[in-house]
């Protein structure tokens, strides 16, 4: 565990002291800094997967083949949401572009997975639930509670 900790400080270190150039194309075709930020978290947790201590190896011969390996990871294994995996995505992708990285990007998004919207139970009150809680509203609250119904928040 030491040794992994020892690697995501010297990468840290790397990323922003900025003294490499593979970072500087990274994060000077930014345009924003919360956007650089979490590219910069999603490139870190993927160095620390593939246990990456310098960024001059991000760029192996087998990129492509790491990263599908990292979205599989993250899919099945981390579970994590589709969002999640979007936007590690566009992290390496921009990384890899801005360093002139080819990756064939087509078939690594193949493996992004599907959009699941979670099923929730939100529906409209009925016109029974309304009419109870008008009973037992004040002026106030009925007029509250009747914008809320009529525009359907």
């Amino acid at each position: 565990m030491k040794v992994m900790a020892s690697i995501t400080i010297d990468l840290k270190k790397e990323l922003f002291d900025g003294q490499g150039s593979l970072f500087n194309k990274f994060a000077n075709s930014l345009n924003s800094k919360p956007t650089l930020r979490e590219y910069t978290y999603h490139l870190l947790k993927y160095c620390k997967y593939h246990k990456i201590i310098s960024l001059g190896d991000l760029f192996g011969p087998n990129i492509k083949d790491q990263i599908i390996e990292y979205r599989i990871y993250l899919k099945n294994v981390k579970q994590v949401s589709y969002n999640y995996r979007n936007l590690s995505l566009c992290a390496l992708k921009h990384s890899c572009v801005m360093n002139d990285v080819e990756a064939s990007w087509e078939i690594v998004r193949k493996y992004l997975g599907e959009y699941k919207k979670e099923n929730t139970n939100d529906r409209p009150y009925s016109h029974e639930e309304i009419k109870r809680l008008l009973d037992v509203s004040s002026i106030k609250m009925k007029a509250i509670i009747l914008t809320l119904a009529s525009t359907g928040m």
